[in-house]
């Protein structure tokens, strides 16, 4: 088999991001596309989109036929879940007044399950959090 294409090089999150050690996860790229390179591999193609841009608030979204599919709401999950579950220190600067007051109402009339499924859904994707034992949430309520 030869590639002539390869979709989507896995990249850190800090390289996205400009995050910690970027100057060692970009020479890795470097030496992960130099090695494609080197097998003939002439295009590279990458989407740089940091990871909580690209997630899903709800991974199992019923529709009116009976399918499943993947949903983003960004004012009813994310932002709460940045506000009253990640508490970012300034997150509420980062979106309008008027978002975050609704977020924070629908957080507030949420119970701890929806709580629980929000966090669960939105870091599944980082492996950090899918190694670690308990969620945020429970890791708060032992202090």
């Amino acid at each position: 088999m030869r590639w002539f294409v390869v979709e989507g090089l896995r990249l850190h999150e800090n390289v996205e991001t400009c995050g910690a050690a970027w100057d060692r996860l970009i020479a890795a790229c470097a030496r992960s596309l130099l090695n494609l390179a080197g097998c003939g591999t002439r295009t590279v193609t990458y989407d740089f989109m940091p990871m909580l841009d690209r997630t899903r608030t709800d991974l199992a979204r019923s529709l009116h036929d009976g399918a499943r599919t993947l949903r983003f709401n960004k004012l009813a999950a994310v932002v709460a879940f940045d506000l009253q579950i990640f508490k970012r220190l300034g997150a509420e600067l980062n979106y309008d007044a008027g978002i975050v007051e609704a977020a924070t109402k629908r957080f507030c009339m949420m119970d701890i399950s929806p709580r629980l499924a929000l966090e669960r859904t939105i870091l599944a994707r980082l492996p950090r959090y899918r190694a670690a034992r308990g969620t945020v949430m429970q890791r708060c309520f032992r202090r």
